[in-house]
């Protein structure tokens, strides 16, 4: 919490495995300035915030909230994905933000973004509130044969103030959800 980095070869933060809580940290001049999430999930029976920071989020490979645990992103915040980027909720992911560019999950590809870019937001047996948020660029045919930017299956959703963007086929599909 309230860290600074700088001039680092490689990740501002690389979190693998647990992921933990960070708040209110900056960077620059950093390989990647980022807080870069590869292959992390929630732990057990807990909460975990993604706070506000300066650094964007990266999703590369894939991030989950296991079934007892819930996932808070604040606002505002960025999360970008590389191509295997993904976030999966057998648990609670609750996005909180309020106009729909507070919370933006994007392709890492900036400059040259492109349909399909990262695999997307798939709530399977969980539960989304979703309030002030954007997906864009997702979609990547990884989910059962889904293609989509937000995937729910067998899911509650509550979806408000919010936008999906040049997403690869659906913006949302849904199976047995509601």
């Amino acid at each position: 919490q309230n860290n600074t980095f700088a001039n680092n070869s490689q990740e501002a933060i690389l979190s693998s495995n647990k992921l933990p809580d960070f708040s209110n940290n900056s960077g620059s001049e950093n390989g990647v300035n980022a807080i870069v999430l590869d292959t992390v999930q929630t732990q057990a029976n807990s909460t975990t915030t993604l706070s506000v920071n300066s650094l964007p989020f990266i999703l590369d490979g894939y991030s989950t909230v296991v079934s007892s645990s819930t996932l808070v992103i604040a606002s505002p915040n960025q999360l970008k994905a590389k191509n295997t980027g993904r976030l999966k909720a057998n648990g609670r992911l609750i996005i909180q933000g309020t106009n729909s560019n507070d919370i933006v999950f994007t392709s890492i590809n900036g400059a040259n973004p492109a349909k399909g870019d990262w695999y997307g937001l798939w709530i399977e047996n969980g539960y989304l509130k979703m309030n002030g948020a954007t997906i864009k660029y997702a979609g990547e045919n990884v989910f059962g044969g889904a293609s989509a930017g937000l995937v729910l299956e067998n899911s509650t959703a509550i979806i408000e103030n919010s936008a999906f963007e040049n997403n690869k086929n659906s913006a949302i599909y849904m199976s047995g959800s509601n």
